[in-house]
């Protein structure tokens, strides 16, 4: 058997591989995070390559779109675990109560663990361990004592946003993929490393990412960012966990200058869960009410404010500055 091990905040992921090629995949995602498994314990999830079962899968449809491959994936939830089906590419089982799980590879198709199934199996061992993954991009304040959440549905500009900022004397942990995890007296963060995807219109307006590119552009007009070679951009170690000192919502855009002033919790919440619960004929799914209790410890435990960019990203960071210094 061929294992892996990663540090997910302050618990470890053991995932064991019955064939070598299926591990790769993970490695790639979460680039930075691997560990030695020798010294984390048994693990707790198995790849395993077969013909994954498709037919007789029980629970409630919550989700249904297309693989990086085009295939079609449905997400079940059942009474105690969660069935991801990728065509008759992969089956993905987490054990919600037991911590544990299982995924069935057809051969050949090992990529897809590098995607959207990669990052569903680490949220579901995240959410066993008490700990959430959401959407949104996290930074360390100036000062490196703790973060703030950057939120904001997809296509407003977080990645944009937090590269500003990572240019400004903030440490850029993630453009687009946090975890809220309990810390010491209260509520922690660190972010899912990752290389950002730059749209054209962010190299254009902070052309100091240019070192950083180099690739062709994708159809939709994008391409990974390389922060190593990117001088004078403040980056994060890869799963730093801090206290989380500030959750920012990024509204829209303004005219004039750069604002950073308080928000209602209230109306941060609930902008925030609707970019990150599902919703059914049924309600909210329970692996999600568990995500939203998270989102609610968060933001009852940290202030909340809303950041509208003006004309300028040059002033940005100083805006930020000012406005999380009214708490």
């Amino acid at each position: 058997m061929h294992s892996l091990c990663f540090a997910l905040g302050v618990e470890s992921w053991v995932v064991e591989g019955s064939d070598a090629c299926l591990l790769p995949p993970l490695r790639a995602l979460l680039s930075g995070l691997e560990r030695d498994p020798a010294v984390a314990g048994p693990p707790t999830w198995r790849l395993e390559h077969g013909l994954p079962d498709i037919a007789g899968t029980q629970g409630l449809v919550l989700h249904e779109g297309q693989t990086e491959t085009g295939s079609l994936f449905r997400l079940f939830e059942s009474a105690d675990a969660l069935v991801l089906l990728c065509g008759s590419e992969l089956r993905i089982e987490a054990d919600r109560a037991g911590g544990t799980g299982r995924a069935i590879v057809a051969p050949g198709s090992e990529r897809l663990l590098m995607g959207q199934a990669g990052v569903f199996m680490m949220a579901a061992a995240l959410d066993s361990v008490g700990q959430q993954l959401v959407h949104a991009a996290a930074l360390v304040r100036p000062g490196g004592t703790g973060a703030i959440l950057l939120a904001a549905p997809s296509g407003a500009g977080k990645t944009t946003t937090a590269l500003a900022l990572a240019q400004q004397g903030f440490g850029l942990m993630s453009d687009d993929g946090a975890v809220l995890c309990p810390g010491a007296g209260g509520v922690g963060i660190w972010g899912l490393p990752r290389r950002p995807k730059v749209h054209r219109a962010t190299a254009a307006l902070l052309p100091a990412l240019a070192s950083g590119l180099g690739g062709d552009w994708d159809a939709a007009g994008e391409q990974p960012l390389d922060l190593a070679r990117i001088s004078g951009l403040g980056v994060a170690p890869p799963g730093l966990v801090l206290p989380l000192e500030a959750l920012v919502w990024l509204g829209g855009r303004r005219a004039g200058g750069t604002r950073c002033e308080p928000m209602a919790r209230d109306v941060f919440l609930s902008g925030f869960a609707a970019d990150n619960l599902n919703r059914g004929t049924t309600g909210v799914p329970q692996h999600h009410l568990r995500r939203f209790v998270a989102m609610s410890r968060a933001v009852g435990h940290a202030p909340t404010y809303e950041l509208q960019v003006g004309d300028e990203l040059a002033d940005v960071g100083e805006a930020l500055r000012q406005g999380l210094a009214q708490a």
